[in-house]
């Protein structure tokens, strides 16, 4: 019989390892290093039987540690302590922890005997040791696939097309097709799902429509790269190569896992059964790690402190790899094999391309504007048109195809300006920010800062929160644009209109996100296809209806929001809602659709939030994704923990895809963003840029080679401005109330200078038609010789601005231009000095006396002689409009 040694395999286990042995079982039986122990045969001499080799010995629940070299410690819910180790929810000691992980076993084992699966489902032990060790005792009930998402594929391969994704269903299933074939023959051709080299699991299922919401293998690449960065992910990628080099290891080779795994931020090489070599992330850090099995020591995994550590290991890798090849013939983990990242390492043009896609190098956005600077400032004397123009530049940058299209249209172009301009409610369209520069204007407005909230009922002190100023808030916005290119939402999830009309929607947090001891909680439940909520100070609400839950609560002395939120998670979310959850208040990280009811916990599983033991289980749509709340709803997201998302503000294109549509025609991803800055010399530039006057350069903006950021004081977070963020600036060049342009600023703008343009009297103007007369009175003639004797006067600064005549028809308008505009001026630039100001108008707008009817008191102590000169000094006064000679000004 052909399988007879797989079939000897689990009898000599279960002779090993009877179910009363492990009633008995010491901690030194489950966990020596001389391999023979419990573990060593759950996971390497049944290895044939179904794989769970990866991860860490803390999978066991408790271990024997081979490498004291790191120390004791206690941190993210793992506790070492001496030759110890083992996850601290299991027990304050490592004894404890055995006892507990030893009970767990015998419940396993018994429940899978008598085929009770729905009831191991819910042990909290992780999926591949849990069904492991039901698969070796029990009486082939369960199939030799230990991974849920292996699971689910193999499932779906099949077939299956039901909503509910947990173990006992799909097993349930699978077996149901295997018919009258040999247990391992059957699960052979399971395993042969995964290991195909032309196509994935996912190719494997499309064509019957099984995971139509996943992202592509290339799209994963993509994300898993721009999560690690291009720094790191240049080196590793150069790890690689030479390990697959020196092992002469050719494409398609079936011994190589190209690790990619679709529910984490990992990737990698796996050679056989074991990692090789393999950077992640975990709280934000890149993670890395390679195999080392020179010394045969348990933990093989080593940690190094960077990819450059890593390389410094690479004969030890070699070494090591070249071991475990030997001793393989396939891999066991071809499920997460990634085509695109194997393709990457073997076609160096492939792989230029994905690193350009990663990290946006070489990419533009949409038709972006070869000719505009990324910081601009328009500057000139008043009137000149550069807010006219600041609006054009800001359509140009922000909807080059629009602007081509309509750009002699100046209605439509305003409307258009309108239209993109960022408010607090159109986060989702703006690409154009605002803002005017003054004394008063600060740092805190422009980046950040700490502000007051509004209080609300029941406050009895003062709260304050950090908020996002402008600049900040662009620069967020083009950065999320940018990001959705690797992280399309278009392939996340596309829902039947029907299914979408039917559905509820539920806004949830996993944890506060500015905490990093609740990233576990979001890790824990992405892992275990659960949601949890906190509240309710660890009571136990199983079977009670609304009625008798806030009955029960307030007994208890729960306050109401609590009484509320676990009312809402344990009754009003029903299976087949939808959960949305939340990262912060601006961004998305999952969604996921509820496919169990409320579930209790006596013990929680997180270390540092041990009120958290109230559960669902959900089948995740897509998680650790980072967008824009903006693009799922209407509204902003709030801090409630939980609450239902109105139907109404939802955007149902987001999730059913042939309703999305785009009728205003606006830009797609990535797109431009616009932050207009009007008289930006008015303001302290050195203050109110501070330290991030030097990212705003071209060569220092985020994925250029000299790259820079910042760590910004309030909110701790680093910061750097994305390539996508245009600045405009507008300067008066009249203004005297300032002083001269910071230098720093100067030198990292580009200045186009607006100076009156008097020809446009007669091309754009109102007087177009008359060629600039009114009668025989010739305006362009008049702007260009006040604007002359200006410059002689005082400077090109100070000249007037040709837009002043632009919507004048006739003499009566010419008049009150020059009363309410021109001459207003004037008085300014000179000081009120009038004599000067008839140097340029001419006698007929400025008169001269002495008005000698005045007289100075009699009783002072002025010197008389000097009063007596005073008295007979000239006054200029300006002239009745009646009076005004406009063609004298140029004759």
């Amino acid at each position: 019989m052909q399988n007879q040694p797989l079939y000897k395999i689990k009898e000599d286990f279960l002779k090993k390892w009877p179910i009363d042995k492990l009633k008995s079982m010491t901690i030194e039986e489950y966990t020596n290093l001389d391999k023979t122990s419990f573990c060593y045969w759950l996971e390497s001499i049944t290895t044939d039987l179904g794989s769970i080799w990866g991860g860490s010995a803390f999978k066991f629940g408790v271990f024997r540690r081979d490498n004291l070299d790191k120390g004791d410690y206690d941190k993210a819910g793992r506790v070492a302590k001496g030759n110890y180790g083992w996850y601290g929810k299991y027990g304050n000691t490592h004894q404890e922890a055995f006892e507990r992980i030893r009970d767990t076993l015998v419940e396993i084992a018994t429940l899978s005997q008598n085929n009770h699966l729905k009831e191991i489902d819910k042990i909290d032990l992780g999926d591949a040791v849990k069904w492991k060790i039901a698969f070796l005792y029990g009486d082939y009930n369960i199939i030799s696939i230990f991974k849920l998402d292996s699971l689910k594929t193999s499932a779906e391969h099949l077939g299956y097309q039901g909503n509910i994704k947990r173990f006992p269903t799909l097993n349930d299933y699978i077996l149901s097709k295997k018919g009258d074939k040999d247990f391992f023959d059957f699960a052979k051709e399971l395993w042969e799902v995964f290991d195909s080299k032309t196509s994935t699991a996912a190719e494997f299922a499309q064509p019957r429509d099984i995971v139509p919401n996943a992202l592509s293998d290339e799209e994963r690449l993509l994300e898993i790269l721009h999560i690690i960065g291009l720094q790191d992910s240049e080196g590793f990628y150069e790890i690689m190569k030479q390990i697959l080099s020196n092992l002469s290891i050719k494409k398609g080779d079936s011994r190589i896992c190209y690790s990619l795994p679709t529910s984490e931020k990992r990737i990698g090489l796996t050679f056989g059964q074991k990692v090789c070599t393999v950077i992640d992330q975990k709280k934000g850090e890149n993670r890395f790690r390679y195999i080392d099995t020179t010394k045969n020591e348990t933990e093989w995994l080593k940690d190094a402190d960077s990819v450059e550590s890593m390389s410094e290991a690479l004969n030890t890798i070699i070494l090591s790899a070249t071991d475990e090849l030997n001793k393989t013939e396939k891999t066991g983990y071809a499920a997460h094999s990634s085509v695109s990242l194997e393709n990457s390492l073997f076609d160096e043009n492939y792989k230029k391309h994905i690193f350009q896609k990663a990290f946006n190098e070489g990419i533009k956005p949409n038709n972006m504007t070869q000719d505009s600077e990324l910081n601009q400032i328009f500057f000139g004397p008043p009137g000149t048109g550069k807010t006219y123009y600041t609006i054009n530049e800001a359509i140009k940058i922000a909807d080059p195809v629009f602007f081509k299209e309509n750009q002699g249209e100046r209605a439509k172009l305003k409307e258009r300006f309108k239209l993109l301009l960022l408010t607090n409610d159109n986060e989702d369209v703006g690409q154009i920010g605002f803002t005017t520069f003054h004394q008063s204007f600060s740092y805190e407005d422009f980046i950040e800062g700490i502000k007051p909230n509004e209080p609300a009922k029941g406050d009895t002190y003062l709260k304050y929160e950090i908020q996002e100023g402008i600049f900040k808030k662009i620069c967020r916005l083009a950065n999320d644009s940018l990001n959705a290119v690797s992280i399309d939402a278009d392939s996340l999830i596309s829902l039947p209109a029907e299914e979408y009309e039917k559905a509820h929607f539920y806004k949830m947090s996993l944890g506060n996100t500015l905490n990093e001891e609740d990233s576990e909680i979001f890790d824990y439940c992405v892992e275990n296809n659960c949601i949890t909520i906190g509240f309710g100070d660890g009571l136990d609400f199983t079977g009670k209806d609304e009625k008798e839950l806030k009955s029960f609560a307030r007994e208890q002395n729960l306050d109401t929001f609590p009484i509320q939120a676990i009312n809402l998670f344990s009754n009003y979310l029903k299976i087949g809602n939808y959960v949305v959850i939340s990262h912060g208040n601006s961004y998305v990280r999952a969604i996921g659709k509820v496919v169990g009811d409320y579930e209790f916990k006596d013990v929680s599983p997180f270390p540092n939030n041990s009120d958290w033991k109230h559960f669902r289980k959900v089948e995740w749509i897509f998680v650790n994704k980072k967008i824009p709340a903006t693009e799922i709803y209407n509204k902003n997201l709030s801090q409630q923990s939980i609450y239902k998302l109105e139907k109404k503000e939802i955007k149902q294109e987001f999730f059913v895809k042939e309703k999305k549509t785009n009728t205003l025609n606006l830009p797609k991803n990535p797109k431009n963003f616009v932050l207009v800055i009007d008289e930006i010399n008015r303001g302290n530039v050195s203050s109110i840029f501070g330290e991030l006057i030097t990212l705003i350069e071209k060569d220092k903006r985020a994925g250029t080679d000299e790259e820079l950021s910042v760590i910004l004081p309030y909110s701790k977070a680093t910061f750097k401005v994305p390539h996508n963020v245009y600045i405009i600036g507008t300067m008066n060049t009249a203004d005297r109330s300032i002083e001269a342009l910071d230098t720093a600023l100067r030198r990292r703008f580009s200045f186009k200078e607006m100076p009156p343009e008097h020809s446009l009297i007669l091309s754009t103007g109102k007087l177009k038609n008359t060629e600039g007369m009114i009668g025989d009175i010739n305006v362009v003639l008049i702007l260009k010789t006040i604007n002359d004797r200006i410059e002689k006067l005082i400077d090109k600064d100070h000249k007037i601005g040709h837009s002043y005549f632009l919507n004048i028809s006739n003499e009566s308008e010419l008049k009150a231009t020059f009363s309410d505009k021109v001459i207003p001026l004037l008085e300014e630039y000179f000081f009120g000095d009038s004599g000067k100001i008839s140097l340029v108008l001419g006698s007929s707008f400025i008169s001269k006396g002495t008005k000698s009817d005045v007289t100075f008191a009699k009783n002072n102590e002025y010197d008389s002689s000097i009063a007596n000169d005073l008295l007979e000094r000239s006054v200029y006064e300006i002239t009745p409009p009646s009076q005004w000679d406009f063609k004298a000004i140029y004759e």
